[in-house]
């Protein structure tokens, strides 16, 4: 059964190494990180809408300045959303930069700031729906997409479980930035599993555990070409592999920051039925049509700046040149 239960946050604390660890204290190219991380772990005392407005700010100003990154945002939105203004799609792009921005106080929290603190912020519907995949006791891919609250949304949602969610997400390359937010993570989802920690991924499903998935990157020479946003993207058919060999539910979760301040809107949609299919392609284009919808509903807190249509079909042009 599934519950709001006070003593999870103590089951789910595990020792940690320091942050003090020499390899990083005396190392320069880790000090400006160290710096930040310690500023982070002041600011997070502040009320959050506070918190809020400092990252939007960042980002309002940021946006000023021509970059690569903002090139890209750019060129995704003028695609995506082609029926836009030229003056809505602006503002869109200059929405997505301040939730890139609020998204770092959003991480901070979701990894230091008490139960107490956020318990506020969540704002649940459709917990029957994991609930009833639970009960077939085959594990439970939560399905979702790369949105700028994703920490804080997992950190909220296992809230409200008995067994928190596990997380399966791309390393980083950067060993402190790894360890700040693999050991963040950790304190409050007992597990992470490395994007090719495959053998960690079906012990989890087997031990009937809900693994949070987030597959929409670009997949290279390795994907399948299906639709995202009327656009073909090079797609991992990961998803699909793993929940037909290990027979888990997949489950979709859609959330987003409230513009009110309010917090966060947390949807468990119901269990994909039939899913997969007989045709690969078909369930891949699924999943797609299943973010593609979640980032209509929030457009400014997707992660525009990843270059999701990088890889293209033998004969197209550059997509963002």
């Amino acid at each position: 059964m599934i519950h709001t239960n006070k003593t999870i946050a103590k089951r789910c604390s595990f020792s940690q190494p320091s942050i003090l660890n020499p390899k990083f204290l005396f190392n320069p190219r880790y000090w400006p990180l160290l710096l930040l991380y310690s500023l982070l772990r002041l600011l997070i005392l502040l009320p959050y809408r506070i918190q809020m407005k400092i990252g939007a700010g960042i980002g309002w100003l940021l946006y000023r300045f021509p970059s690569r990154r903002r090139r890209i945002i750019e060129i995704n939105l003028l695609r995506c959303f082609p029926e836009l203004s030229n003056q809505a799609r602006q503002q869109l792009v200059l929405e997505n930069f301040k939730a890139m921005f609020m998204c770092i106080f959003e991480s901070a929290l979701a990894f230091f700031a008490s139960d107490k603190k956020l318990q506020p912020l969540a704002h649940l519907t459709g917990i029957e729906n994991l609930e009833r995949a639970l009960e077939k006791g085959k594990g439970v891919i939560l399905l979702s997409g790369h949105f700028t609250t994703s920490d804080m949304a997992v950190r909220l949602l296992n809230q409200h479980l008995q067994k928190p969610a596990h997380i399966m997400y791309r390393r980083h390359n950067n060993l402190l930035m790894e360890f700040i937010m693999g050991s963040g993570r950790k304190r409050h989802c007992e597990k992470t599993i490395g994007k090719k920690e495959i053998v960690s991924l079906f012990k989890s499903l087997k031990d009937n555990r809900i693994v949070f998935y987030t597959p929409d990157q670009n997949a290279g020479s390795r994907g399948t070409f299906v639709p995202f946003f009327g656009i073909l993207a090079s797609t991992f058919d990961v998803t699909v592999r793993i929940a037909k060999k290990s027979d888990a539910c997949v489950v979709p979760f859609v959330y987003g920051r409230r513009t009110d301040g309010t917090g966060y809107d947390l949807q468990l949609l119901p269990i994909l039925t039939d899913f997969p299919g007989d045709n690969l392609s078909t369930d891949v284009a699924q999943i797609n049509q299943i973010i593609e919808s979640a980032a209509r509903q929030y457009p400014a807190q997707y992660f525009w700046a990843h270059q999701r249509f990088r890889s293209r079909p033998a004969g197209e042009s550059p997509f963002y040149q």
